[in-house]
């Protein structure tokens, strides 16, 4: 094992000589540090002047104490109990009164990159200690007490001022450079009471139409958060979490290849989220979305769908027991005037119900159970299997994690989905050209016969972690992309097929120099069609990125270096970046950056580039 890791770090050290990963997190720790941190604290810190605020739930939510799947070790987060803390001035000779209403505070904990609360048996017992009845006449007999600033951080190992807290934040962004032309970005959030807050987000880039395939895109979207029900002061879990967005996308993308003509897609978002507590033992969340997706280039061409999902989990003596259901559905209509003068509309459907019972133990945590998964396609097929489920987690030693499921899975290959996998697709593009043969609605319900997989989580230190992955999924009428040429141009065209997929990933973090910081991960995958073995023309079968981010070479200049690269079958592109981040003054940071540095080929989707050399700049004003 230590020859193996030794090996690992000696790639990645090399690698990131050359060049790093991908996509920085793009704005650096505004305070002046006067210690290293570790970038778990770094990365938290920088993400509130970011696309999102930092939230803290009063309330342990369903979805917090049973993790969704697996291998969601890369995403472990946790909500806490409110924590008060008050300070007092009292008399030597009433110590024992106050003696009597300490608590054992949480112990702070880190599991693999986040941090949590432990809390211990002990904080939700009674106290050994006799109470001491108050005395009233204290007030009148105590000094005048004044509020301090304490130095909590500056006694700790983790030097860090407290700031206190705002009701409204907020950023705009703007810059411009050889290809984006220009590019706006803003964000904003207003507390509206202590247990309610609103969030704003947009940004919108336009793009050189001769240089990038993908000519301009916008996100906007807006969040209400509100925790409702009885404060978990008074009563505990008692409180709800209530969630309410809404957003709206839009990008023009080139009509054909190599063409500066622009099509339209658009999107219309509206999600409800509910979660809460109706007891210690019993936790239930339900969420709703609806999406209205379009493209411009039929005006008559518009999909509809909605996901339902209600879940819940509850505590039966020493066991877990989890029950998650869901049901999505999208209808697409068409026009097919140019083949037949008529419309059509398809839907299609699926639901699963899962059902779990398990233990979480002090090192090994497991569940089993049987899940339902089906389905309706688009031509009134229907579809169902029922499967067993099998998720475990064991600790070996503090350092080293492992775990392995069992855990098939459905969802629609709806024309949302496809657009979002590739933007260039266009079915009515395939209808125009005659291509008869090919359906303009290659929608499918994907179901998976297999879906096996195994992790490990190295801990070298707190701030050093691998982990490595490896899956092995057999899936029904997956969506497989295939590029035709007609005319010159490149048109996409997507058939349900039933494949086979073996997979294998990793990722790791180092910190050097206390505060530098490495990243690198690389995802090796066969993808083969069932019936004849032949490799998906389009998943890419190996890619890697790494990066290094740069805290010690100046106080307030942050350079950091990008490489990535990615291989489909016949084609292999590699990308090198540079970016520097300046901080001028308290509100104001400066960003300039240099994207594709070597003018690589970038047409993954051949024709379409999507990701040219580009030279731009950027400031950012916080309020």
């Amino acid at each position: 094992m230590k020859i193996v890791i030794a090996l690992l770090l000696i790639v990645v050290a090399a690698a990131t000589i050359r060049a790093q990963s991908l996509a920085p997190d793009s704005t650096a720790p505004s305070i002046q540090q006067t210690r290293p941190l570790p970038p778990s604290i770094i990365s938290e810190l920088r993400r509130s002047q970011k696309a999102r605020t930092l939230s803290f739930h009063d309330t342990i939510r369903a979805n917090d104490l049973e993790r969704q799947h697996f291998n969601d070790s890369s995403a472990r987060e946790f909500s806490d109990s409110a924590v008060a803390v008050y300070d007092t001035a009292v008399p030597l000779s009433h110590k024992e009164w106050l003696d009597s209403e300490l608590v054992e505070i949480p112990e702070l904990i880190r599991v693999g990159t986040h941090m949590h609360y432990n809390y211990p048996p002990s904080i939700m017992t009674e106290t050994d200690l006799n109470p001491v009845p108050f005395d009233s006449s204290l007030v009148q007999r105590m000094n005048p007490v004044t509020l301090e600033n304490l130095p909590f951080f500056d006694q700790s190992p983790l030097p860090q001022p407290l700031t206190p807290p705002v009701k409204h934040e907020a950023f705009i962004e703007a810059g411009l450079g050889t290809v984006e032309l220009p590019m706006i970005t803003a964000w904003a959030s207003q507390s509206l009471s202590q247990r309610t807050v609103v969030q704003g987000y947009g940004e919108y880039h336009s793009l050189s139409q001769s240089e990038s395939a993908i000519h301009s895109y916008a996100d906007i979207h807006a969040l209400l958060d509100a925790e409702l029900g009885v404060d978990p002061a008074i009563a505990q879990f008692r409180s709800q979490d209530l969630r309410v967005g809404f957003g709206y996308k839009t990008k023009t993308v080139a009509v054909h290849s190599f063409s500066t003509a622009s099509r339209t897609l658009s999107e219309f978002t509206g999600s409800l989220s509910y979660t809460g507590d109706a007891s210690k033992d019993l936790h239930y969340d339900a969420s709703f979305e609806d999406h209205e997706l379009g493209d411009d280039i039929a005006n008559n061409l518009h999909e509809s769908s909605q996901a339902l999902m209600l879940g819940t989990n509850f505590n039966l003596s020493s066991f877990r027991g989890v029950i998650q259901a869901a049901y999505d559905r999208a209808s697409l209509q068409v026009d097919t005037s140019v083949v037949a003068n008529a419309s059509a509309t398809h839907s299609e459907s699926f639901d699963y119900i899962k059902a779990l019972l398990g233990q979480k133990l002090d090192h090994l945590e497991w569940f089993g159970g049987i899940e339902y998964l089906g389905g309706a396609g688009i031509d009134g097929s229907s579809y169902s299997s029922v499967l067993p489920v099998g998720r475990l987690r064991v600790q070996i030693t503090p350092e080293i994690e492992v775990g392995a499921s069992f855990e098939p899975e459905v969802h629609l290959s709806s024309l949302r989905s496809l657009f979002a996998t590739n933007p260039f697709y266009s079915p009515q593009i395939v209808v125009q050209s005659k291509l008869t043969t090919v359906p303009i609605d290659a929608r499918s319900v994907v179901i998976d016969d297999i879906n096996l997989g195994a992790f490990l989580d190295y801990f070298l230190t707190s701030d050093n972690v691998l982990h490595f992955e490896a899956r092995y999924i057999e899936r029904s009428r997956a969506p497989v992309f295939d590029g035709l040429s007609v005319d010159s141009t490149t048109i996409f065209t997507v058939t349900p097929k039933d494949i086979r997929m073996i997979e294998l990933s990793g990722d790791a973090k180092f910190l050097l120099f206390e505060r530098d910081i490495i990243t690198a991960n690389f995802d090796m995958r066969s993808a083969t069609v069932t019936a004849d073995s032949r490799m998906l023309p389009y998943e890419p079968s190996f890619q890697f990125s790494a990066g290094y981010h740069s805290y010690s070479i100046w106080e307030n200049v942050w350079p950091s270096v990008f490489f990535r690269s990615i291989s489909r079958p016949g084609a292999t592109f590699a990308f090198f970046d540079l970016e520097a981040q300046a901080n001028l003054s308290k509100p104001l940071i400066l960003t300039a950056r240099i994207d594709n540095l070597l003018g690589s080929a970038s047409d993954f989707w051949s024709g379409y580039s999507e990701y040219p050399r580009s030279v731009w700049a950027s400031i950012r004003y916080s309020f």
